[in-house]
């Protein structure tokens, strides 16, 4: 059974790290789509106000495959 598509507010909890399967650090996989349709969805991006990104503080940032990233 699919679950139902959900919205979400700024500050709710996404989700936890783990590590689990062949990785190397604790990491959390995501995907946001534009319409509820799986088959007819676009992925977009996730953009955060404010992220660290490999140290350095970002605003309104969308992290790329390879960043480590943290709340400030």
């Amino acid at each position: 059974m699919r679950k139902k598509a959900t919205r979400r507010k700024q500050g709710e909890l996404l989700g936890l790290c783990g590590n689990s399967g062949n990785s190397s650090e604790a990491h959390l996989h995501f995907h946001i789509q534009n319409i509820e349709g799986i088959t007819k969805a676009t992925g977009t991006k996730a953009y955060f106000d404010k992220i660290l990104v490999n140290g350095e503080l970002k605003t309104d940032y969308s992290p790329i495959k390879g960043e480590k990233i943290k709340n400030p």
